[in-house]
């Protein structure tokens, strides 16, 4: 299976539930306590942050390093109801390379609650992003309806970016300094945390409750140097893949 990237450094968005129930008071309580508020999604709701990228990049000269930085805003910009009645939110994204341009539209993406989880579609690929009640240490299969083998393009590039990927919650409610911001009530869930001598796969994000997502980072990298490359950090001996790192500058 083949899919474009186009953006796929950004952001993959998430989403407060909302299902129905007899009594509004019971379902405000079951919410925070599952820990819902770590996104508290509606819509006009906006975030922007700074995106840094270092993508890898095999010609006929060896690899070429090429290095990014841009914006990016991420806006809830309406709901509608599915074939099956579930509540969807439609999030639109926009990027720019300096925050005096313009945003332009970069792409859509819908989130919903099925169940006990939390589902991002996103270029067509759908991520269980979170699975309730939160607890710290819970594992799932974050990527279940995404074959591993499905490739992405980088730079021309083919990689299979969702090999080895297991999610799990490495730490809730503690209080840690991002981009040189305190949050209290923090939880960090770690996506992909795999390695062998030709591929990395690792990536990770943290949620503040009451604000949603404040930080991502993946590197994603693959090589074919094995002999003579042993106990080369990864900047260092990757051929191709990317190294991309997200982080929360404005929200309401």
């Amino acid at each position: 299976m083949k899919t474009s990237l186009k953006y796929f450094l950004s952001s993959l968005s998430v989403l407060l539930l909302l299902f129905a129930c007899k009594s509004e008071t019971v379902l405000e309580d079951f919410q925070l306590d599952n820990g819902y508020d770590y996104f508290p999604l509606e819509i006009g709701k906006y975030w922007e942050y700074s995106v840094d990228s270092t993508l890898f990049d095999t010609t006929g000269m060896g690899v070429v390093i090429e290095q990014t930085s841009s914006f990016l805003r991420e806006e809830v910009v309406d709901t509608f109801r599915d074939n099956e009645n579930r509540l969807v939110y439609t999030i639109e994204r926009f990027n720019r390379q300096n925050q005096s341009d313009v945003w332009q539209v970069q792409s859509v993406s819908y989130a919903l609650f099925e169940n006990t989880q939390l589902e991002v579609v996103d270029d067509n690929l759908r991520f269980i992003k979170m699975v309730f009640p939160l607890e710290d240490g819970k594992i799932w299969d974050g990527n279940q309806f995404i074959d591993p083998t499905t490739m992405i393009t980088i730079k021309g590039e083919l990689l299979e970016i969702f090999k080895g990927w297991s999610y799990e919650i490495e730490s809730l409610d503690e209080t840690d300094v991002i981009n040189n911001v305190t949050y209290e009530n923090v939880m960090a869930i770690t996506q992909a945390a795999s390695e062998n001598v030709i591929e990395l796969r690792e990536s990770s994000e943290k949620y503040v409750k009451g604000i949603g997502l404040v930080h991502r980072e993946m590197r994603i990298l693959d090589t074919q140097c094995i002999s003579g490359c042993e106990g080369l950090p990864w900047e260092s001996k990757a051929q191709k893949g990317f190294i991309m790192e997200q982080s929360l500058i404005a929200h309401n």
